[in-house]
């Protein structure tokens, strides 16, 4: 007897069927029986639209930018500090544009 294939879902359906078990009031096992998904396979979509959703809360907010005055020394025009930590440091003016693609 031959196992049968998988089936493949896309991130959108299984975006979507994480979304629809937050709304039941099923347990994640009794739901993943219910729509024959394996729970590790839920989990791991259920994870990364958590992921993505955190990813989409912190893209939307602003860091910080230093200009130095004139005062300052050193060849730096610019500082920018995530919040994660990581500066960047630009010796000169940049075209936004390149900014944004370097930071996407």
């Amino acid at each position: 007897m031959e196992k049968e294939p998988r089936k493949r879902r896309d991130a959108s359906s299984m975006y979507d069927l994480v979304s629809l078990w937050e709304e039941s009031d099923l347990s994640q096992q009794a739901f993943c029986e219910a729509h024959e998904i394996p729970v590790a396979v839920f989990a791991y979509w259920r994870r990364r639209q958590k992921r993505a959703q955190e990813g989409e809360k912190r893209a939307t907010g602003f860091s910080e930018v230093c200009l130095p005055g004139p005062e300052s020394s050193g060849g730096i025009f610019a500082r920018i500090r995530f919040a994660n930590g990581v500066e960047l440091e630009l010796e000169q003016r940049v075209d936004s544009a390149w900014l944004k693609a370097l930071l996407q």
